[in-house]
């Protein structure tokens, strides 16, 4: 193994129509900034190490971006090269719903690519491979999501490209092309996750509200302050008309559900908190076990009546 740095280089080539060679100043620079993040991002989740990244001068044709690598594993830098472009033009595969692979999981693929990439460094099916599997991983995900929706800023744009150069700028195998009819297939058409439903969940009520579902009902979850959306209908039902016992220290049993979504650096955030239905609810002298908290023990689902289209105006 070759202890010296090896320089190599990755080209990014934005193609532009009717042979203009300038583009918006503010899109290059964003898709610049999405795609070097991208890289800091691989570069964490695969643990390299003596690891720099320059930019080399513009070269004529189009617009292009000249990334020369530097690092220390002679074996690994070409490798590396075809992974980060394979990553930037492999479409995200689920459109309808962020279905992406959780982070254990992703990092035990990883690892596991990683070893068969020591053993056969001499071709790129294995990098390939790779950069499929950190495709899905959600910050390389929502950065590729960034750099794509940013490249539709430009209506000059007609398709990019990747290309590995060696040290006289010829190609290493082939120009990896996605045409700009095709960038709708790398942009996430949702930043919604899934949500996480417990069934048991035991809330104190602070302060509720019976009028208006756009105003947040105030709790104590699990000794901190909860906002919730209260979405059972008939539990509201039920304390208007006195069914149900309401005062000061009143608990319930319910189905909480926590909303998730990708913020813009693709971590999941925490997006409200929505109680889908009430079991049971009960202080310290009565307890009221719902209808519907039977109901839903029994099927496990969901009914009719906590659809949003029931609330009034």
């Amino acid at each position: 193994m070759n202890s010296q740095p090896i320089p190599t280089k990755l080209e990014i080539h934005y193609y532009l129509k009717d042979d203009i060679h300038t583009m918006d100043a503010f899109v290059y620079n964003e898709c610049e900034y999405e795609l070097l993040i991208l890289i800091k991002e691989l570069q964490s989740l695969l643990a390299i190490k003596n690891f720099t990244l320059d930019v080399e001068a513009i070269a004529e044709g189009g617009i292009k971006t000249r990334l020369i690598l530097f690092i220390s594993d002679n074996q690994f830098y070409l490798s590396l090269l075809t992974i980060i472009g394979g990553i930037l033009t492999t479409k995200i595969s689920d459109k309808s719903e962020i279905k992406l692979l959780e982070k254990e999981k992703l990092k035990l693929e990883i690892k596991i690519l990683e070893r068969q990439l020591q053993k056969d460094t001499s071709n790129n099916a294995i990098p390939l491979e790779m950069a499929d599997v950190i495709s899905s991983g959600l910050k390389i995900a929502k950065r590729k999501s960034n750099y794509y929706t940013n490249l539709l800023k430009d209506d000059r744009i007609a398709k990019i490209s990747t290309s590995i150069l060696d040290s006289d700028n010829q190609i290493i195998g082939e120009e990896h092309i996605v045409e700009r009819s095709q960038f709708n297939d790398f942009i996430l058409t949702t930043d919604e996750f899934d949500s996480i439903i417990v069934e048991d969940a035991i809330i104190e009520i602070v302060s509720p509200v019976l009028k208006d579902k756009k105003i947040s009902w105030k709790g104590i979850y699990e000794g901190k302050p909860l906002s919730f959306v209260m979405d059972d209908i008939e539990y509201i039902q039920q304390v208007i008309t006195e069914k149900v016992v309401f005062m000061r220290g009143t608990f319930i049993e319910c189905v909480l559900e926590t909303k998730r979504k990708l913020n813009e650096i693709g971590e999941i955030k925490v997006n409200g908190y929505n109680v889908l239905v009430v079991i049971k609810s009960f202080n310290h002298s009565n307890s009221f076990e719902t209808p519907q908290g039977i109901g839903y023990k029994e099927k496990r689902e969901l009914g009719e009546s906590y659809d949003d289209g029931q609330w009034g105006e």
